[in-house]
């Protein structure tokens, strides 16, 4: 029979024969003391774990499903993904020895090296993300003891030769560790391609669901995993049982998940590559982009999430983006059911050599939503966002509204009042906050106390203020510039000769949140 695919050997396993009546989902087996019949089977270790420390079922039945998946003699279940890099890292390496690793390493694996790791006596030297093969090589001196890859990088998705570093490094006896979450071991396998070690961070694809922290060590020989178990062995570290119950319930479902949010990632990542506001889409599975030929060439799929890097704007722009969603929420984390967003440009500093961007790094993962309604979600117009429009012969233009990020005040010019009425169609409408899932009437030609009204009802946790170059009678009552307070420099002109103090138009600002990331709001 030919081999089975990962997606029907990662099910198969539980309906194997042989074993008796049992229930398909194996019961949570909770315990910290194990109880024998005789005294002579308290230490037989033949019979199973002799004490809760130990992997019991649920735990057992997942390094095996994960043992199969990566192509590995063994593997051990950490307590987080970070867990998982550490371990390998504390297990292989002594003082005098240095680690080789990318300048894109995420934050706390690069933490780890410089804090714990340093203190040690192991120094750490970096080569650039982008960094070709011949390049990583030339860095490797006589003191280094190990690789560490990253690939895709965190953040930026720089991708790497691994088949040819790993083969190299080999050749060199250099270990080679790889942090391989984004692969989740079915877009790539690096034991398969000549790595030592392959972690990964089973809180992701693995568990799927977004209600666990765990870590995955494999490896292809006892020579290293003998002193990755004792490590582990010496500090204790262990996963719950209720844990790898349901990394067990998820890893079941993996390749039919990944396969679907890629799919949708694309789709996603497609429309927006395609936008005006953006300027760079940093996913190495999108055509046209850097690495996109590395991608092609070893992986056989790719993870949902990648980088959008925005045309201008600042944090306060890019806040204001990320409030006016719906469906994506505000958070860390990936490879859930849920599609998230994360504002990820100040994370950069801490490179040696950070990326020039042409403005600001949003990081999007895309879940098992329909993309037509994230992709509907970021082209709505929720509050924030901004499009001029403005009434026939108005002449000179200025922008005119602007939301704080944190509290969700607007501001919107308004002089004379008579002015708005050719302005305003739909004003409700148009304004709407679809968070709070608001459908206020539409208003039209509306006075401008109206139009306050109109505006006011379609946001009720809103404070809408309004700043006027006419007289304070122009001013709806509680309105004015010091309604907000925690605007600052609220007012963007689009006329280099028209300042806040003598303007002579409405113009209203609607439209939709990427708009928003063309300058500051």
């Amino acid at each position: 029979m030919t081999e089975k695919s990962d997606r029907t050997r990662l099910i198969a396993s539980a309906t194997r024969r042989g074993q008796g009546r049992r229930p398909v989902a194996p019961p949570i087996e909770r315990a910290s003391t194990l109880l024998n019949d005789t005294p002579g089977a308290m230490r037989d270790e033949g019979r199973g774990p002799v004490y809760g420390i130990e992997d019991l079922s649920a735990a057992r039945a997942l390094r095996d499903l994960l043992c199969d998946l990566e192509g590995a003699t063994d593997a051990w279940l950490v307590p987080s993904g970070l867990a998982a890099v550490t371990v390998p890292l504390t297990a292989l390496l002594r003082s005098g020895d240095e680690v080789l690793t990318t300048d894109a390493l995420y934050g706390p694996s690069r933490r780890f090296l410089k804090r714990h790791m340093g203190a040690r006596g192991v120094t750490t030297a970096f080569h650039d993300a982008a960094a070709s093969v011949e390049d990583i090589l030339a860095s490797i001196t006589d003191r280094t003891r190990l690789l560490l890859i990253e690939s895709p990088a965190s953040l930026t998705f720089e991708m790497l030769d691994v088949p040819a570093l790993a083969a190299a490094c080999r050749a060199r006896g250099v270990l080679t560790v790889m942090d391989n979450t984004w692969g989740a071991g079915l877009a790539f396998r690096p034991l398969a391609h000549g790595v030592d070690v392959s972690v990964q961070a089973v809180t992701k694809y693995v568990s799927g669901h977004s209600d666990l922290l765990m870590g995955s060590i494999a490896v292809a020989g006892s020579s290293l995993g003998r002193p990755i178990a004792e490590t582990l062995e010496d500090l204790g570290w262990r996963v719950s049982p209720d844990d790898a119950w349901l990394a067990l319930r998820g890893l079941r479902t993996l390749p039919l998940r990944y396969q679907e949010q890629a799919r949708s990632a694309r789709v996603v990542a497609d429309w927006l590559n395609a936008r005006p506001e953006v300027a760079d889409i940093l996913y190495p599975a999108l055509p046209g982009t850097p690495d996109h030929d590395l991608w092609t060439r070893n992986y056989t799929g790719a993870a949902s999430i990648f980088g959008v890097v925005m045309k201008g704007g600042d944090e306060t722009a890019a806040h204001a983006l990320m409030s006016a969603l719906e469906l994506f929420g505000l958070g860390y984390s990936w490879g859930g059911f849920e599609s998230l967003i994360t504002h990820e440009t100040g994370q950069l500093s801490g490179r040696r050599s950070p990326p020039a961007l042409a403005g600001q790094l949003l990081r999007l993962h895309v879940g098992l939503e329909d993309p037509r309604d994230l992709i509907a979600d970021l082209e709505s117009p929720p509050v924030g966002s901004r499009v001029t429009i403005q009434p026939p012969n108005s002449g000179a233009a200025t922008a005119a509204i602007c939301i704080h990020s944190g509290c969700g005040i607007i501001m919107m010019l308004a002089t004379p009042p008579s002015t708005i009425r050719p302005a305003m169609t739909q004003p409700a409408q148009l304004f709407r906050d679809r968070r709070r899932a608001t459908q206020p009437p539409a208003t039209t030609a509306a006075s401008q106390a109206n139009t306050t009204q109109a505006l006011a009802a379609s946001e009720a946790e809103a404070t809408i203020c309004f700043r006027s170059s006419g007289s304070a009678g122009s001013r709806p009552a509680g309105g004015g510039i010091a309604a907000c307070p925690a605007i600052s420099s609220p007012i963007r002109t689009t006329n280099a000769t028209t300042t806040p103090a003598t303007i002579p138009r409405i113009v209203l600002s609607i439209g939709r949140p990427l708009q928003n990331m063309s300058g500051k709001p």
